[in-house]
């Protein structure tokens, strides 16, 4: 790593490149890889900024991923939520090829980066905004005559431009191909599939279908939806979903939802169809922006949730309130495909990512090792509690009858309420 940054820095840092009639000079490094480096960089005739993302290949296989890149951005047409490319050029250094190319300037950087300086709740709209233009640049690549899969859409391959416009950068791990099941593939195109998988994805967000190619799930462009649906769980909780790697919760689609979570009905129905375990029933890009674009008004778009999210809402929901009331500050909901809800009890210590002080924020709790025959047993045992049911019960039908928690603002600038929707979701 530190011989390929020093070949960076010292034989080709600061230089001037020409660059498809441009001649621009790289000025300060914006990030790095393994084998990659973006600077921004300056048109010395217009002053203009760009980024150039200079790859090292020392082997073929790193100067084919980089024409890869190169091949699909050319074929592409200008869109908004895509990173625009403008050329590009190769050097030589010491014996290996430096492909350098020339693409639009974001100043706001990469969502990654906007997430961690954002230590506070992201407003709902906000969240919907981002993953409106997410969905759009998916909508344009998937819609294609032959389905462009970008395979790596996460936090760091997101960007911001001035306009609080977003955009999805780095092509280096897409794949053009129709929908197809590993069962159909011979031994030698299921083992080049698994090296393409770990080469071209990114772990943690890598869906069921990938983890398990003998559960025979079809793989197609429903991978990206999978991966939105991470982000999203992301800017929701500021935690990831499989944030420990756990196979088995990605297989299962078993994550957590933190109970106190202030946000809607709606957009943890958006999180539940997108992280779906079985990619035919996750929910399509087109159906996706049409809920975004009409994300305001329930009623055009609640037809698009099946019964078994809005069931599984419902229980979400109903579980929230029920700690609620009984003060269980550090529970979280079990979501699983295999099972609905499953509420974990614990004297071991949760941690935060939250001061202790900001007790208006949101609080997100991890832990691990947790027993569910032991959570189960607490539940049970509560339940067989008449008085505390009855109580409970009691609690449940007065606050029916007042407004429940508010939400951040809708895209028309009103509060969102979780009752106005439940006339709906019952």
């Amino acid at each position: 790593m530190l011989k390929f940054r020093s070949i960076c820095t010292t034989l080709i840092g600061g230089k001037v490149y020409n660059i498809n009639g441009k001649t621009i000079r790289e000025e300060k490094l914006i990030s790095e890889g393994a084998y990659s480096f973006v600077y921004m960089a300056k048109d010395l005739n217009t002053n203009r900024a760009y980024t150039i993302k200079k790859t090292i290949c020392q082997d073929k296989e790193k100067i084919d991923m980089a024409h890869k890149e190169i091949n699909i951005l050319k074929s592409l047409p200008p869109h908004k939520n895509i990173v625009q490319y403008y050329g590009s050029t190769i050097i030589s250094e010491n014996n290996y090829k430096i492909v350098i190319m020339l693409m639009e300037y974001c100043e706001r950087g990469n969502l990654l980066n906007i997430f961690q300086k954002n230590k506070d709740k992201i407003k709902e709209i906000h969240i919907v905004n981002i993953l409106k233009d997410i969905i759009t640049g998916l909508c344009f690549l998937h819609n294609q005559e032959i389905p462009i899969i970008h395979r790596d859409i996460k936090l760091e391959n997101i960007l911001c431009d001035k306009n609080g416009v977003y955009k999805i950068c780095d092509f280096c791990s897409h794949s053009i191909s129709n929908s197809f099941f590993p069962n159909d593939l011979s031994k030698s195109e299921l083992s080049n599939l698994k090296e393409e998988i770990e080469r071209d994805t990114t772990l943690i967000y890598r869906p069921p279908e990938l983890i398990d190619l003998y559960s025979n799930f079809e793989i197609s462009w429903k991978i990206d939806i999978w991966m939105v649906g991470c982000i999203l769980y992301l800017l929701l909780f500021k935690i990831h979903p499989f944030q420990n790697n756990n196979f088995l919760s990605i297989i299962n689609a078993s994550f957590t939802i933190p109970y106190c979570t202030k946000y809607s009905k709606r957009i943890i129905s958006i999180l539940l169809m997108t992280l779906n375990k079985n990619p035919q029933k996750r929910i399509d890009t087109s159906t996706l922006l049409f809920i975004l674009e009409n994300y305001a008004d329930l009623k055009k778009w609640f037809v698009h949730i099946p019964a078994d999210i809005k069931k599984r809402v419902n229980q979400i929901f109903e579980k929230m309130n029920e700690l609620n009331m009984n003060n269980k500050h550090t529970d979280l909901i079990e979501v699983s495909h295999e099972k609905l809800i499953d509420v974990k009890i614990s004297s071991q210590k949760y941690e935060t990512n939250l001061p202790k002080s900001n007790n208006n924020f949101l609080k997100f709790f991890t832990t691990s090792n947790l027993s569910g025959d032991i959570f189960k047993k607490k539940i049970e045992k509560e339940e067989t509690k008449k008085e505390i049911k009855q109580v409970g019960n009691k609690q449940v039908s007065e606050t029916e009858k007042e407004p429940k928690d508010k939400l951040e603002n809708n895209p028309d600038g009103n509060k969102l309420q979780n009752d106005k929707d439940s006339v709906l979701y019952s």
